[in-house]
């Protein structure tokens, strides 16, 4: 019999972090930023070169740029580096403030920009940056508009795989990254490698001084990127889209020559999603709105033919509030094919033109929101809109119509004796006969009710708009508790 020799227990095998593979490396260096990958490039020469360009991915795919000539001569600097390292940008966030002002802690309640402190003197790390700010700031009226717009241009000319420009939605109340503390502060010394102290690192700048940056960002970024020639943006995403966000006035879309709408054609050969947030005022001359609107809707046609996302919204250039209480800036709305995503805020809308902008993409879209936007007549044009996308949208899975009752104040001549829905929701095919609808009424002081039907029944067993609304709310729209609901406040 031969003999049986013991090797005792199997040890596991030990897993070292050296041993992990490239891709995971990479996977694990996503979730950290620029200086935590490179102080994982530091543990050893074998780690140094399998994060090395996790490391340069982090670092320059994402770049944020202030717009202000510091901000905008390091985009430029990083575009001409003889590495290459220009080739990695994918993605572009302009910040149109200055990275300087008063500086609040984060958990205080001193978050007004622009207002001094409350009575105390500043934290330690306020008062760090405060003195830092003092000495850093270079001049920040050195360059004006025209030199800063070709810093932009020539940048834009050796950012070949460009694909996405966003601009800031909130930019006023921001966490500065250990690299741009270096580059807007560099009197505290925080080289690549150092640390930044902990009561930095949760200090949020509040900035304010719209002055010392470049106005007309938006404007200035894009013409200077179609004067580059580039061809790469798929996205354009101006965060501002909704209310109480800084919007773009209309002024900016007026195209100065039939060749100007050629050229943007070829910079947004390849745009897919454009969200964008618009301004103008009920006041000034009359048309004025929508002759400006008009001039959008060429500018929109131009950058829009292979559009699948389109956001838009419009608000008051005073104050700051949806356009619902009149009829004073009608937007036409391009044919755009593709379209798979549409969201609309605060338009009065021509429904002969939104019937036709949707029917030439009922093949492709699937998701359509329109908020506190107008019709001539809501409670008719509403439910004509509603029958349409019943009969044509087979493709549709998701709509939602908010915020379009028509507001009243008590001094008009007549109170209306309905009120419409606060809003209408639709989730699946308006064909099935299995898609619910959904509709809210709002009688105020936390009271509201919530009715579901069957869309595809309600549609046919109601042949005009009254049966159809007295129907899917109940009857709550003829309340008077609902009707007053709708009435402005003096």
């Amino acid at each position: 019999m031969g003999s049986r020799t013991s090797s005792g227990p199997i040890k596991p095998a030990t897993a070292t972090l050296l041993a992990t593979p490239v891709e995971l490396i990479h996977e694990i260096a996503s979730n950290l930023d620029e200086d935590d990958i490179l102080a994982l490039r530091l543990t050893c020469r074998t780690m140094n070169l399998k994060a090395r360009e996790a490391h340069l991915e982090a670092k320059y795919r994402t770049r944020r740029v202030f717009l202000v000539p510091i901000g905008i001569e390091n985009l430029l600097k990083i575009s001409q580096h003889p590495s290459g390292v220009n080739r990695r940008i994918r993605r572009l966030v302009f910040v149109e403030q200055a990275p300087y002002g008063p500086l609040s802690i984060s958990n205080r309640n001193r978050n007004i920009p622009g207002l001094a402190p409350t009575a105390g003197a500043p934290d330690p790390p306020e008062q760090r940056l405060l003195s830092a700010s003092k000495a850093d700031r270079v001049d920040l009226f050195g360059l004006y508009c025209g030199e800063t717009t070709s810093m932009l241009t020539l940048a834009f000319l050796n950012l070949p795989r460009v694909r996405t420009i966003v601009f800031d939605a909130e930019p006023y109340n921001i966490c500065l990254s250990r690299s741009e503390l270096n580059l807007f502060y560099s009197s505290l010394g925080l080289e690549p490698g150092t640390t930044v102290p902990e009561d930095l690192a949760t200090t949020k700048i509040r900035i304010f001084q719209n002055s010392f940056v470049l106005s007309n960002g938006l404007s200035k970024v894009l013409s200077a990127a179609v004067t580059a020639g580039v061809t790469t943006i798929t996205k354009v995403i101006d965060c501002r889209t909704g209310f109480r966000r800084k919007e773009r006035s209309l002024n900016y879309f007026i195209p100065s020559h039939p060749q100007r709408l050629s050229r943007l054609h070829k910079f947004f050969a390849n745009l897919t999603i454009l969200e964008l947030c618009l301004s103008c005022s009920n006041g000034g001359e009359p048309g004025g709105n929508s002759r400006k609107l008009r001039h959008f809707t060429g500018w929109l046609e131009a950058a829009g033919q292979n559009l699948k996302t389109l956001r838009l919204g419009l608000v008051d250039l005073v104050y700051d509030l949806p356009l619902i209480t009149s009829r004073t800036s009608i937007i036409l709305l391009p044919m755009l094919p593709v379209l798979k995503t549409v969201a609309l805020w605060s338009f009065d809308l021509d429904i002969p033109n939104l019937r036709g902008f949707l029917i030439n993409c009922k093949n492709t879209l699937v998701d359509l929101r329109i908020f506190d936007c107008t019709a001539n007549d809501n409670k008719e044009d509403w439910y004509q809109m509603i029958w349409l996308l019943h009969r044509e949208f087979h493709s549709l899975r998701s709509f939602e119509l908010q915020g379009w009752s028509k507001m009243w104040d008590i001094d008009d001549p007549a109170a209306p004796d309905y009120a419409l829905p606060d809003s209408l929701t639709i989730q699946g095919s308006c064909a099935d006969p299995e898609t619910k609808c959904v509709a809210r009424l709002d009688f105020g002081t936390d009271l509201f009710i919530r009715v579901i039907r069957s869309l595809k029944e309600e549609l046919e067993k109601h042949a005009d708009a009254d049966g159809f609304w007295q129907s899917i709310t109940n009857g709550g729209w003829k309340s008077g508790a609902r009707v007053a609901a709708t009435r402005l406040e003096s």
